[in-house]
């Protein structure tokens, strides 16, 4: 299995890693996805996204359960319950102090407690997906007919008049790149104005980026994979899978996840060029950690 940590890149990025599976288990690697372990319940778990370091990670389902663990994925506790809630997406901050879920045809929820409670925030809309900067204070939530922006750590929001299925933002919030149908839009200026990059086939389901926002991956329904290398402005079709479901990128960009939901995951250690494929394991959210030490 590909793994060689770069020149420059720091030897922590990266190197955790989990996976969750719609109709099964956690699965958690902490050495950039050489091995495997199983942990947590068998739920219909939908997204999971984890801290800097690994340490703090949040996995949510479709049942309306969040569950979050602070030992780097080992051991898992449910904190909190939302009766016929479906969570779509979950992004935590750098340090995991500050977490935000979102729900279909529900609330955007925060935490500022590493997932202890949670709060609703927004107006009852078809959330598909949400995103924190590194310290928290930028926030974004995503959904069919609208996309909301926090600025203060997810107390208050803004609505904008933007569409989009997912999203994904750098570590200082400046860089924000959302996809909907078969565009992706990007922003450099904290989500205030937009650039739309279109022609790309089929739905697009998902985006993530690394910390400075320089390496950019997303994907769509049909299993295309595109890359870019220049924040976005430049994309290239580098795979084809079945699906892509979830991506996540390690700060640098060198180490990459993605999920192709009902067939398993890939594993990718050069920016996304080439994809090795990992387990059978459902794929469908999975987070790699993007160590970003001047946060913590």
């Amino acid at each position: 299995m590909m793994n060689s940590i770069g020149s420059g890149v720091d030897p922590l990025d990266g190197k955790y890693q989990t996976v969750v599976d719609r109709n099964g288990y956690i699965y958690i690697s902490s050495d950039y996805g050489q091995t495997w372990k199983e942990v947590g319940s068998s739920r219909y778990w939908w997204a999971v996204s984890m801290s800097a370091t690994g340490q703090y990670q949040t996995a949510v389902d479709i049942k309306g359960y969040i569950y979050t663990s602070s030992d780097y994925g080992s051991n898992w506790k449910q904190y909190y319950v939302g009766s016929s809630m479906a969570f779509y997406s979950v992004s935590i901050s750098a340090t995991g102090q500050y977490q935000t879920a979102v729900a279909y045809d529900n609330y955007i929820y925060v935490s500022s407690d590493y997932g202890k409670t949670w709060n609703k925030r927004g107006s009852i809309k078809k959330w598909y997906g949400c995103s924190v900067s590194a310290t928290g204070q930028y926030q974004v939530a995503t959904g069919s007919d609208t996309t909301y922006m926090s600025s203060d750590y997810g107390k208050t929001w803004k609505q904008k008049n933007l569409q989009a299925e997912a999203v994904s933002i750098s570590a200082t919030g400046q860089y924000q790149t959302y996809v909907y149908g078969t565009i992706i839009y990007v922003s450099s200026d904290y989500g205030k104005t937009w650039e739309q990059k279109s022609g790309y086939n089929n739905i697009l389901r998902a985006v993530s980026m690394s910390a400075d926002g320089q390496y950019q991956t997303a994907g769509n329904s049909m299993g295309n994979l595109y890359i870019s290398s220049d924040y976005g402005q430049t994309w290239k079709e580098v795979a084809q899978f079945e699906e892509v479901s979830s991506i996540s990128n390690s700060a640098s960009g060198k180490y990459q996840l993605f999920g192709d939901d009902g067939i398993g995951f890939y594993i990718s250690s050069d920016y996304g060029n080439t994809w090795e494929y990992v387990s059978e394991y459902g794929g469908r959210g999975v987070a790699i950690n993007r160590y970003t030490p001047e946060y913590l």
